[in-house]
């Protein structure tokens, strides 16, 4: 089956087209919602509910399709049915390929670093080429020298994407899909870098911050998706904002493809 997003001159969402075994099936008034989700906290999203009156789509639905959004690749990753109406949640296929490699797996640190061990694991995806962006380079080191990593601890087995994500915890970094390569840097890292863009906020439709000194501050952006170009982790300056002043990185992108907005989260 091969699914294609349709999208109207403003870029919202306005039907997907399936082909199944040579039949059409057009979805566009039948579609409720459609929320993308792009995050550094998880594997980027997409989540669909439509009404199926006829029954026609759900019975024509393959075991595991892929779909493509725009340069998003996506795999289906849960289905759900209710009365009439269906919801389908596809994460980042480059996710999904890594969470098929769970085989328990160790080195030390007297052969390799923890950015060098996560490498490791994410050239063992066989799907597609992914690399590895980690500004902490291996020469340097960031553990002592007989610190064990593993994929996998004790006898519960453990994915890439689930081993990297703990690694990260540990050290105090974020791990995060960025296109094809995995993001494995901490918030200061990202901090030092210049800022992609300067944002003063009565420019925006909404500007909101949430400014805490026991947890990490938060500001919230609402703005036209066709006026966004900034991916995850890069880093934006806010200006007259009064206490928000500053810069923060991009966390997480929000939309409603059935709409224009996006919704921006940032962090610092």
């Amino acid at each position: 089956m091969t699914l294609l997003a349709e999208l109207n001159p403003a870029g919202a969402l306005a039907g997907i087209s399936a082909t199944v075994s040579d039949v059409e099936l057009r979805l566009g008034s039948s579609i409720g919602a459609a929320e993308l989700r792009l995050s550094r906290e998880s594997a980027h999203t997409l989540r669909v509910r439509l009404s199926d009156e006829e029954g026609t789509f759900i019975s024509r639905l393959p075991a595991d399709p892929d779909f493509d959004l725009l340069d998003l690749p996506l795999r289906r990753v849960r289905i759900s049915k209710k009365e009439k109406a269906v919801a389908l949640t596809f994460e980042d296929r480059r996710v999904s390929w890594m969470r098929g490699y769970d085989d328990p797996r160790m080195e030390y640190g007297t052969r390799t670093t923890r950015e060098g061990f996560i490498y490791h694991l994410i050239r063992e995806v066989k799907e597609g080429e992914l690399s590895l962006f980690a500004p902490l380079s291996a020469s340097r080191g960031s553990v002592s020298q007989r610190y064990p990593f593993s994929r996998g601890q004790g006898r519960l087995r453990e994915n890439t994407w689930s081993c990297a994500g703990r690694l990260a915890a540990e050290s105090s970094r974020r791990r995060f899909m960025v296109g094809d390569a995995m993001a494995f840097v901490s918030d200061a890292e990202l901090l030092k870098r210049n800022p992609e863009r300067e944002i003063i906020p009565r420019d925006t439709e909404r500007f909101d911050f949430d400014l805490d000194s026991e947890i990490e501050d938060r500001a919230y952006l609402t703005i036209p998706s066709t006026g966004w170009s900034s991916p995850l982790g890069s880093t934006i300056r806010i200006v007259e904002s009064g206490p928000a002043d500053g810069v923060w990185i991009v966390h997480e992108l929000r939309r409603n493809l059935r709409e224009n907005n996006l919704f921006v989260t940032l962090v610092r």
